[in-house]
């Protein structure tokens, strides 16, 4: 497969942008599947990284981060019938 067939597969598929496949690319003359998977894995994380899914600096203190891992979800305060719906209080 030539440079241009794997870039334009890359975008048709799905597995990178085109800037991405243009940047694997660089310096390769043959392709295989293996490197569509690389290609995907590196998009993805460029992907993570823009939209701040990986950011690397955490903005709560350790004291708050562990109080606020600590909560307990609250308990159903309602009986339900599950045929006729809400039923009373507790």
């Amino acid at each position: 497969m030539t440079r241009n067939e794997f870039i334009r597969l890359c975008q048709l598929c799905g597995y990178a942008s085109k800037r991405n496949a243009v940047k694997y690319a660089e310096g390769r003359d043959e392709f295989t599947d293996q490197d569509f998977i690389e290609v995907h894995r590196i998009n993805e994380r460029q992907n993570d990284i823009k939209h701040g899914v990986l950011n690397q600096k955490c903005k709560a203190d350790s004291d708050g981060l562990i109080n606020d891992l600590n909560i307990k979800p609250k308990e159903w305060r309602h009986r339900v019938d599950a045929s006729r719906g809400r039923k009373k209080e507790i």
